[in-house]
């Protein structure tokens, strides 16, 4: 990490308030400028003051899966873990890349292995577990420690949901200028749905939905499709892939689990469901809804999407 954060013009972080370059003293980095000092424990640079009381802790999930080559068959297990998402970073990024995940969690074991990996989170206890496997880990909730055009890639799974909609307007100018020309964005995130079974639920008690989707899961950044798609463009960039999944009545089990707390009708579908958790029968669930959401998922109304992914790319010029 030391290599990456202190290379001189090979890479070198600066300071989110004022911009000038950060340098090394002992256990933290130092401004250059203002002399604000920002430790680094267990790994990761904490560029936040303040530890935030609702994320801290909350994630930490990991993907350990790593492909034991480079062959289609070793690589597929990429396309049906978290809805695609690992797919379509090996699709478009190339290996070697320097890529930062935008609310990374703990981290992911095969992109430390293909990447050069810059975990950006503003958990601490999960950003612990990434410095792990990563490259470089910063505790903050943006990009402003990046020096400009530097990275080839942003990523991130179940992150932009969590946004509000004025503070995705400024991490997107930021995603700009931090990536280089011909640099990508994939995104896989939740977006406001149109799906009868979601509008079903919704309708029967709204606070509870509310409370569920929501406020308990911290996604005060739902959007439609089309309003996710219209902010990339008005920033300039040029998308690739937009491609809403769960359209059918199938689900992720998350959906599932908070229905048992309805009663009535969606009770009883939560119930009959909830044997989906179970682990013989786990993966072979993720695989069967991936195969749903890529054939007779596409004949239903993009609208019905409830989770996206989204591949958009810098113009190299």
């Amino acid at each position: 990490m030391t290599d990456l954060v202190l290379g001189g013009d090979y890479f070198e972080l600066r300071c989110p308030t004022d911009g000038a370059s950060l340098v090394g003293e002992g256990t933290a980095l130092m401004c250059s400028a203002c002399a604000k000092r920002y430790p680094i424990s267990e790994g990761v640079i904490r560029l936040l003051k303040d530890t935030d009381p609702f994320y801290e802790g909350a994630y930490t999930n990991q993907i350990f899966y790593v492909p034991r080559g480079q062959s289609f068959w070793s690589e597929l297990p990429l396309w049906v873990i978290a809805n695609g998402y690992l797919w379509n970073v090996r699709k478009y990024v190339p290996r070697g890349s320097r890529v930062a995940e935008m609310g990374c969690a703990a981290g992911v074991d095969w992109f430390g292995k293909a990447y050069s990996m810059i975990g950006v989170d503003v958990s601490h206890s999960g950003l612990a577990i990434a410095a792990r496997k990563y490259a470089l880990c910063l505790q903050t909730a943006d990009l402003a420690a990046i020096p400009d055009a530097s990275l080839d890639a942003v990523i991130s799974s179940y992150f932009w949901e969590h946004m509000p909609a004025e503070v995705k307007e400024k991490l997107t100018a930021d995603i700009r200028r931090a990536l280089k020309p011909g640099g990508y964005v994939v995104f896989l995130y939740d977006v406001e749905t149109s799906n009868p079974l979601i509008t079903w639920i919704r309708g029967l008690i709204p606070d509870l939905y509310q409370k569920l989707f929501i406020e308990g899961d911290g996604h005060l950044g739902y959007e439609p499709i089309d309003v996710n798609e219209q902010r990339f463009a008005r920033h300039g960039f040029e998308l690739i892939l937009s491609n809403p999944m769960e359209r059918t009545p199938l689900q992720s089990t998350s959906v599932y689990k908070k229905m048992k707390l309805w009663g009535g009708a969606p009770r009883l579908v939560g119930r009959l469901t909830a044997f989906l958790d179970w682990a013989p029968v786990a993966k072979p669930y993720w695989a069967f809804l991936r195969l749903i959401d890529e054939t007779v998922g596409r004949l239903f109304p993009r609208s019905w999407g409830r989770i996206v992914i989204t591949v958009a790319k810098k113009p190299s010029v």
